[in-house]
């Protein structure tokens, strides 16, 4: 990834995604547990580019024809999954882990890494429909500022809850981020938030032209 590009998505996607953590953990929370990102923050997103680089580049050798020279390029979702495993591995959130474990201190770095993923998501997602000249739904996206998840049942964790407890579970035990069905996660994500979309912009048309 080139740098000006990954410097985009830091500022676009990790940091936006590390605000969405941190509003979502009470400020006397954080103080308790000396919760922070800013630690050696420089080296952490240094590190998490090279993950990148070695998830991106085991992926595109192991799964895809990458063309003459390895020009080819891989899709948003594995681009983003391959983001999301970086992160993971480099854990950008420190706490004091000898204090009584509290659980949205705990997901802080799963958070982090979900979130992160699906914030690059969003991004090509905008950009492709003001590439495409799609101006409503490029609006709407922007007023709706994030995606939103499928409802669950009754009972069950909220989708986001459920994934980012998938994530550390996962971690807990030691089992391999699966890039691929990840990508595919990522995938349906994108495509719920896309009909959702064109059903507000078909009611936003039939009410005006009533």
């Amino acid at each position: 990834m080139e740098l000006e590009t990954y410097d985009y998505l830091c500022e676009n996607a990790l940091n936006r995604a590390i605000e969405d953590v941190l509003q979502s953990i009470p400020e006397h929370v954080q103080n308790q547990y000396s919760l922070s990102y800013l630690n050696n923050f420089d080296n952490k997103k240094k590190a998490i580019l090279d993950e990148y680089n070695v998830q991106r580049k085991n992926v595109r050798k192991k799964f895809f024809d990458v063309g003459e020279d390895g020009k080819k390029l891989i899709d948003i979702h594995k681009v983003s999954a391959c983001f999301t495993s970086a992160v993971l591995k480099v854990r950008v959130f420190e706490y004091n882990e000898l204090m009584p474990m509290n659980m949205s201190v705990f997901y802080s770095n799963y958070t982090l890494a979900f979130l992160s993923g699906i914030h690059i998501l969003y991004l090509c997602m905008l950009a492709d429909y003001e590439k495409n000249g799609e101006k409503e739904m490029a609006d709407l996206l922007k007023r709706r500022a994030t995606f939103i998840f499928p409802e669950t049942n009754k009972g069950h964790d909220e989708y986001l809850q459920g994934r980012v407890k998938t994530l550390a579970l996962n971690d807990m035990y030691a089992i391999d981020f699966d890039i691929l069905t990840y990508a595919d996660m990522l995938y349906w994500i994108e495509k719920y938030n896309k009909e959702e979309l064109q059903k507000l912009v078909f009611a936003e048309n039939h009410k005006n032209n009533s």
